[in-house]
């Protein structure tokens, strides 16, 4: 059996305080505690083998893990609108004309770029501007030694939620609701 990554996607409690709620959601889906490594990136202390992302929302919280070793980023947004408003800020005019191309929202674009950037954070000083959609389902991050690096993306609104979830990996994916 190949591995895979695993999303986990809860709602967020919006009757208590913001930090509490979250809390509360990592914690309906993880068992483990969650620590940080110097460089900020989440990790599942009983599970060192696994890689972890994690990003929320307004309104949800987007867990993905993996195998420890393998590129691994996630995303998820509400603000389409935001995206729409700030694209000439992120987006190169390649980018926009690829947008057009395949008639895909800013949101998209926004999300692959910042799963992107959570997979390879430690070699990407410069955040999001290093990394260009070169496909919907492919980017291109440029690190600061200049290697570059091709990224899958999987990209999904999920119309119910009306969330856009960006997972960057190049393993198979499944996603579970809790």
């Amino acid at each position: 059996m190949s591995p895979k990554v695993l999303i986990f996607l809860t709602p967020i409690e919006q009757k208590l305080e913001r930090g509490e709620a979250v809390q509360r959601a990592k914690q309906r889906v993880l068992s483990s505690p969650i620590s940080y490594t110097t460089k900020g990136r989440p990790r599942l202390e009983e599970h060192p083998d696994c890689a972890l992302s994690i990003s929320h929302s307004q309104h949800w919280l987007a867990v993905a893990i993996g195998p420890l070793g393998t590129p691994l980023g996630i995303d998820v947004e509400e603000k389409v609108q935001q995206a729409e408003r700030t694209l000439p800020r992120y987006s190169t005019a390649e980018e926009q004309t690829l947008l057009k191309k395949y008639g895909l929202p800013p949101i998209q674009l926004w999300t692959a770029k910042e799963a992107v950037y959570k997979a390879h954070s430690e070699q990407l000083s410069k955040g999001i501007n290093q990394i260009e959609m070169v496909s919907p389902t492919l980017c291109i991050a440029t690190t600061d030694s200049g290697e570059q690096l091709p990224q899958s993306v999987h990209s999904q609104y999920l119309s119910i939620e009306k969330l856009y979830l960006t997972v960057a990996t190049d393993i198979e994916i499944e996603l579970r609701t809790v």
